[in-house]
């Protein structure tokens, strides 16, 4: 039972990770892009908004991942000090 509590809670993580990795940046696109009709400039907003969503994330995952696999790695056997 616990097994498929932690794949479902897998499954859940992932889903919203992708969620917000195509979501994030369409959202900042679709601003830059009515600021561009605003104050009627070529796309500038759009592909600068966009950028920045795409870097954000891509920092906020790097980060994530690292303190993810920090945590793993003090669980296990060979990095516990010995007595």
């Amino acid at each position: 039972m616990q097994d498929r509590q932690a794949t479902y809670q897998g499954f859940g993580d992932a889903t919203a990770m992708a969620f917000e990795l195509v979501m994030t940046p369409l959202i900042f696109a679709v601003a830059g892009f009515g600021l561009d009709r605003l104050f009627g400039t070529t796309p500038i907003f759009l592909i600068l908004f966009s950028a920045f969503a795409v870097v954000g994330l891509s920092i906020k995952t790097f980060y994530t991942y690292k303190a993810a696999m920090d945590r793993e790695e003090k669980a296990k056997p060979w990095t516990k000090s010995r007595p």
